[in-house]
Protein backbone atom coordinates (compact mmCIF):
# COMPACT_ATOMS: atom_id res chain seq x y z
CA UNK A 1 0.00 0.00 0.00
CA UNK A 2 1.44 3.48 -0.58
CA UNK A 3 2.40 5.62 2.37
CA UNK A 4 0.64 9.02 2.31
CA UNK A 5 2.63 12.51 2.41
CA UNK A 6 3.44 11.36 6.18
CA UNK A 7 7.19 10.84 7.77
CA UNK A 8 8.63 9.08 10.30
CA UNK A 9 9.38 11.81 13.05
CA UNK A 10 6.41 14.18 11.52
CA UNK A 11 4.65 15.68 14.88
CA UNK A 12 0.81 16.40 14.81
CA UNK A 13 -1.23 17.55 17.71
CA UNK A 14 -5.07 16.82 17.91
CA UNK A 15 -7.15 20.34 17.61
CA UNK A 16 -8.94 19.34 20.56
CA UNK A 17 -5.48 19.30 22.66
CA UNK A 18 -3.04 21.27 20.97
CA UNK A 19 -0.75 21.45 23.57
CA UNK A 20 -0.02 17.16 23.47
CA UNK A 21 2.45 16.73 20.64
CA UNK A 22 2.15 13.56 19.31
CA UNK A 23 5.61 12.28 16.85
CA UNK A 24 4.91 9.84 14.22
CA UNK A 25 7.19 6.54 15.07
CA UNK A 26 6.57 3.54 12.30
CA UNK A 27 4.02 2.94 9.71
CA UNK A 28 1.82 -0.21 10.67
CA UNK A 29 0.62 -1.71 6.88
CA UNK A 30 -2.06 -4.60 7.57
CA UNK A 31 -3.75 -6.15 5.13
CA UNK A 32 -7.23 -5.17 4.32
CA UNK A 33 -6.82 -2.04 6.89
CA UNK A 34 -6.50 1.24 5.71
CA UNK A 35 -2.87 2.58 6.53
CA UNK A 36 -2.06 3.47 9.84
CA UNK A 37 1.26 4.89 12.23
CA UNK A 38 1.57 4.49 15.51
CA UNK A 39 2.35 7.77 17.35
CA UNK A 40 4.40 8.58 20.78
CA UNK A 41 3.45 11.85 22.95
CA UNK A 42 6.49 14.08 23.44
CA UNK A 43 4.99 14.73 26.81
CA UNK A 44 4.64 11.39 28.27
CA UNK A 45 6.83 9.17 27.09
CA UNK A 46 4.63 6.27 28.32
CA UNK A 47 2.30 7.40 26.20
CA UNK A 48 1.25 5.39 22.18
CA UNK A 49 -1.68 4.73 20.09
CA UNK A 50 -1.92 3.76 16.61
CA UNK A 51 -4.38 5.62 14.32
CA UNK A 52 -5.08 5.71 10.95
CA UNK A 53 -3.65 7.90 8.28
CA UNK A 54 -6.59 9.09 6.98
CA UNK A 55 -7.82 10.63 10.40
CA UNK A 56 -4.33 11.78 11.41
CA UNK A 57 -4.79 14.02 8.03
CA UNK A 58 -8.32 15.19 8.82
CA UNK A 59 -7.44 18.79 9.28
CA UNK A 60 -10.54 18.73 11.66
CA UNK A 61 -8.97 16.33 13.96
CA UNK A 62 -5.33 16.77 13.68
CA UNK A 63 -3.00 19.73 12.68
CA UNK A 64 0.50 19.44 11.39
CA UNK A 65 2.86 21.07 14.23
CA UNK A 66 6.38 21.81 13.67
CA UNK A 67 8.78 19.11 15.24
CA UNK A 68 9.09 19.53 18.80
CA UNK A 69 9.82 16.00 19.38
Amino acid sequence: MKKPEINIDDCFANVDTPNLVWGVRRFVDQPELPMHVKLECSKYLNRAMTISTDALLDKGLHQRVSNQF
